[in-house]
């Protein structure tokens, strides 16, 4: 699952099953990270939420530049105590190593972090402008970091949205951050997104687009934002009912995501069934004050 939909359990005094029955989840993983000068100590422990028996646990230590390394690992031995078959593309997508320089992996994180927060149209500009600048200062650390190639994209669609900049800017820094981006990685998710809205809002090919948002799923099928454009897309084509179940598979990867459950009120919405979307529109706005 998405990590904005673990983030508000990350301190919780709830009991292990009742987070595990909020999240759908039958096993949890806990874990906690300590730094001490160019070093990490990771302890991980494998519960099952329902019966709180401990299923695996250990401890790594290792530096900064290992810890993707250590992350491939800890899935892999999950994977093998739940008895998990894993097919080659989960093989591919656990191998894929996108950096090997944390300060670049930590830029590109914040970065998404302030483009997907929830900024009143008067600080929408600053927090894209921001989300830009960590971006841009993760390639500096990484210039083959394809993930912050496609935050590139993401941000400047973002601002074609918002009226910032013209049609034209955001199209060719839209299609340069792509180019640069497949040249890293050809079978990204993220960057498929990105050529799909590339493909739908700039060159008007919806039937391109739809291919490339189905490539993001078939490259990452547990990629919520995916299933959030295939769903928009489709809305497009009228296709009401196929729209809001691929919209429904976005929020049960991010259940918390203001994002994908605004979504889904416009799908209700644009569908006709008006009851729905201000029922859905009244649960997104609890979500948005329990996180606050």
């Amino acid at each position: 699952m998405a990590y904005t939909a673990v983030e508000p359990y990350r301190n919780s005094a709830q009991h292990l099953s009742e987070i595990g029955f909020l999240l759908g989840a039958e096993n949890l993983l806990l874990g906690s990270i300590t730094e001490y000068k160019n070093h990490l100590e990771i302890r991980v422990e494998l519960i099952n939420s329902e019966n709180k028996r401990h299923i695996w646990g250990t401890h790594y230590t290792c530096e900064f530049t290992d810890i993707f390394k250590v992350r491939r690992e800890i899935s892999l031995v999950i994977a093998e105590k739940l008895q998990i078959r894993l097919n080659k593309l989960d093989e591919t997508n656990l191998s894929r190593r996108q950096t090997t320089e944390p300060e670049a992996y930590r830029l590109y994180m914040k970065g998404m972090y302030l483009l997907g927060s929830n900024s009143t149209s008067k600080f929408r500009e600053e927090s894209l402008r921001a989300a830009l600048k960590c971006f841009q200062q993760a390639l500096k650390k990484d210039p083959h970091y394809a993930l912050a190639y496609t935050g590139l994209g993401y941000v400047y669609y973002r601002l074609f949205n918002a009226n910032i900049v013209s049609r034209n800017k955001a199209f060719q820094e839209c299609r340069n951050a792509l180019r640069l981006a497949l040249n890293f990685d050809s079978e990204l998710s993220q960057a498929l997104i990105l050529d799909g809205l590339i493909r739908h809002f700039f060159e008007r090919n919806p039937p391109e687009a739809q291919k490339s948002f189905e490539r993001a799923i078939e490259s990452n099928p547990n990629n919520p934002t995916a299933f959030h454009y295939k769903s928009l897309l489709l809305c497009c084509f009228e296709k009401c009912e196929e729209s809001v179940f691929y919209q429904n598979r976005a929020i049960q990867l991010d259940p918390t995501s203001i994002f994908l459950n605004n979504g889904l009120t416009r799908r209700f919405y644009l569908g006709g069934d008006y009851n729905k979307a201000i029922i859905h529109a009244q649960e997104t706005l609890k979500i948005r004050i329990e996180l606050v």
